[in-house]
This record gives structure tokens, C-alpha cells and sequence, in this order.
């Protein structure tokens, strides 16, 4: 899922691994089959409050943590 932050015609920013529910930003980002097994409990996913309601807010946290969840998965 991921949330438009900005569209004017040809220019759009999706901030990726954002969903809304209620007024809040969740992350959610599919765990890659090969770190799986380190998620015991998971059902493939990883699914958290990123605990704002602002828009540019949950986009840099989904960004910070989609970082560090890749350099820990390329380890």
C-alpha cells in the first residue's frame, strides 16, 4: 500500500509501506521468504503504528524504517 503525498499531472511522491486506518499511518511491508523464519509468530508481514496522523510525518518514518529493515535483512 502506499499514500500519494503529491499529484499535479505528470509529478507524483508515493511515500511506499503506508497505509491509513482511521487518522492514523500504519508501516506494512512484506518480509522477503528468506529472512522469514526470523519472524516467528508473523504472517509474512510486518505491520506497526508509525504513531502520527501527519502525512510527511509517516512518510519519513516509513522511509527511515524501510531502511533500516533493508540493511538488516542485506546482512
Amino acid at each position: 500500500m502506499a499514500i500519494v503525498l503529491f499529484d499535479r499531472g505528470a509529478f507524483r511522491v508515493v511515500a511506499r509501506y503506508v497505509e491509513q486506518r482511521g487518522g492514523t499511518y500504519y508501516f506494512r511491508r512484506r518480509i522477503p521468504d528468506d529472512v522469514r523464519p526470523l519472524y516467528p509468530g508473523r504472517k509474512g508481514f510486518l505491520f506497526f503504528s508509525l504513531k502520527t496522523s501527519d502525512p510527511m510525518e509517516a512518510a519519513r518514518r516509513a522511509d527511515e524504517e524501510a531502511r533500516r529493515q533493508d540493511a538488516l535483512w542485506e546482512t
